[in-house]
């Protein structure tokens, strides 16, 4: 038995370059659909990290909203995102 096609977008690459809430959302659901995405945070981290109630440093609100990387935390400073970016069909 094999096993299914993860989604419609299996083997689209996203570059996720956005914070807070919408933009984090909008990339798990292409995520949900198959696509490898790679979250890319400033050096200090996205805002929602310590927005509110933390357990080891992440808020619920952060963990639920960011699921689905295939890189959990990359930089911007990281020579890896020099390299990342011009791997990446689609950028958000």
């Amino acid at each position: 038995m094999t096993s299914p096609p993860n989604g419609p977008l299996e083997g689209v690459r996203v570059l996720d370059l956005t914070s807070m809430i919408s933009g984090p959302v909008a990339t798990m659901m292409l995520g949900d659909q198959g696509a490898d995405v790679i979250k890319v945070e400033p050096p200090g981290g996205d805002l929602v990290r310590s927005l509110g109630p933390n357990r080891a440093g992440l808020t619920a609100t952060f963990v639920s909203s960011n699921r689905r990387w295939q890189v959990p935390w990359c930089s911007i400073a990281r020579p890896k995102f020099r390299q990342m970016d011009l791997a990446c069909p689609m950028w958000i």
